[in-house]
């Protein structure tokens, strides 16, 4: 299962010397990738509308993320959505997160992006197309989410696959983030099995839920799994 977005990176000499890479390693040398849990939302809602509120869930309370520019309206033909199952995150980066809608095996999904990413030349057309739901600070003139955790650093990561087995049992069902909806303002439901590009498809979506994986036991000795809002 890989680590979340943003994880600090090291390297050590054959002395088990650590030290700041500042090009390929060396032969011989290790590297360590610190997946240290961080202190992530139990999950996040976004409202599906211009101006939503992109809310983030702790164990203290709510705290507002950011606000919905653009919203979704469709499906699309992401192509690595072939390996995930339905409502689940197929991969994510610093400017990205890829949710699958189609059943694996076959091809289905849409985006969630900031809105820095979405003006560069190569997402522009997002702002004509429904696949995109794009995404901007909270308040006018705040920062960019690009990067910035819970969604787009330190938190999501794609899979595991639905039979896939780590290493207990509350990180083999834990580590799956799962991706629900409303329906026209309905209870909250599985996502709509949907393949292809189907440009209308989700445009009764009123409200998306993102739930944030976890490795540890809910009533596990070890630290907070969420801070307070503030």
């Amino acid at each position: 299962c890989p680590p979340p977005v943003g994880i600090r990176v090291i390297f050590e000499d054959k002395d088990g010397d650590p030290y700041m890479a500042e090009g390929p390693p060396r032969r011989g040398d290790v590297m360590k990738i610190l997946a240290v849990p961080s202190q992530c939302p139990f999950f996040v809602e976004l409202e599906n509308r211009p101006g939503g509120r992109v809310t983030a869930w702790y164990g203290g309370g709510p705290k507002v993320l950011g606000r919905v520019i653009r919203p979704l309206g469709g499906t699309g033909r992401f192509d690595g959505t072939i390996f995930q199952d339905t409502g689940r995150i197929r991969a994510n980066h610093p400017g990205v997160i890829d949710v699958c809608t189609s059943p694996e095996g076959l091809v289905g999904g849409f985006q969630i992006i900031p809105m820095e990413h979405a003006f560069s030349r190569e997402m522009l057309g997002a702002w004509k197309m429904t696949q995109w739901m794009i995404v901007g600070p909270a308040e006018m003139g705040g920062s960019d989410l690009k990067g910035s955790g819970p969604l787009f650093s330190g938190g999501l990561l794609p899979g595991p696959s639905r039979d896939e087995t780590l290493w207990d049992l509350w990180s083999t069902y834990g580590r799956k983030p799962l991706v629900l909806v409303r329906l026209d303002g309905g209870p909250w439901t599985k996502m709509p099995a949907l393949t292809g590009r189907q440009d209308h498809a989700l445009e009764g979506v009123t409200h998306i839920r993102i739930y944030f994986p976890f490795t540890a036991e809910p009533q596990g000795a070890g630290p907070a799994r969420s801070p307070a809002a503030k």
